[in-house]
């Protein structure tokens, strides 16, 4: 019988370590199943739901959405995508020790979440280079698709349109200089934190150093240290 434990990747770090593009290669090349609560939050925002007014009012003052109202999202969305024996990547979850106590809680009571191996991917990287990065980032507007590139490191091959499904790349309104810094100094806070608590808890931490260079360098690397 095929192994039927579910292996789970939390990719932690700041905005602009390329956990998405990591992640999304993983994807595209093994057949990961993968979630960007960044990405779910902006879809509840569009929907315009009651929940995604809510995520509207901390997102757009660069604040991190609070605890509850993440672990809501993911909890529904692990229900509905996460199936046996499959590999997830968790893009910027869990962010906080709040999170990550009532993410690891979930998973020993919930019979359906509980026979998974969770293993925790922490990207590091100047906050130099992450502001350098994220001012330079594009977003194809299409939400099925969601690629990214970048001014200094990723053209696409005409200007302004994805390679992929041909849809206008923007520009996202917390991409800007002064939010990202703003995002930086509330990551700060936590990190400390949720690192201490899953080294108590002798959560497996993988620490990947991010290199300079184009997403094929970095991805190697990933796979390296992983």
């Amino acid at each position: 019988m095929a192994d039927q434990t579910t292996k789970v990747l939390s990719f932690f770090g700041p905005p602009g370590t390329g956990k998405g593009t990591v992640a999304q290669r993983c994807v595209r090349e093994f057949g990961y199943k993968m979630l960007s609560t960044g990405d779910l939050i902006r879809k509840h925002m569009q929907a315009q739901s009651n929940l995604g007014k809510q995520l509207a009012e901390y997102v757009n003052r660069g604040q991190l959405v609070p605890d509850d109202l993440v672990t809501q999202m993911v909890f529904e969305w692990a229900k509905d995508q996460v199936k046996p024996g499959a590999t997830v990547i968790l893009d910027g979850f869990p962010r906080t020790r709040v999170q990550a106590e009532l993410f690891l809680q979930a998973l020993s009571e919930d019979p359906d979440l509980s026979r998974v191996s969770f293993k925790v991917i922490n990207f590091e990287l100047s906050e130099e280079e992450i502001i350098k990065r994220i001012s330079s980032r594009l977003i194809c507007s299409n939400k099925e698709c969601q690629s990214v590139y970048s001014t200094i490191a990723k053209m696409p091959k005409q200007a302004g349109v994805c390679d992929l499904c041909d849809s206008p790349l923007v520009r996202r309104s917390d991409d800007e200089a002064e939010v990202v810094r703003e995002r930086l100094n509330v990551f700060s806070k936590t990190k400390n934190e949720l690192l201490s608590f899953y080294k108590e808890s002798d959560q497996s931490v993988i620490d990947f150093v991010v290199p300079h260079g184009l997403p094929d360098v970095v991805f190697d690397a990933f796979i390296k240290a992983v």
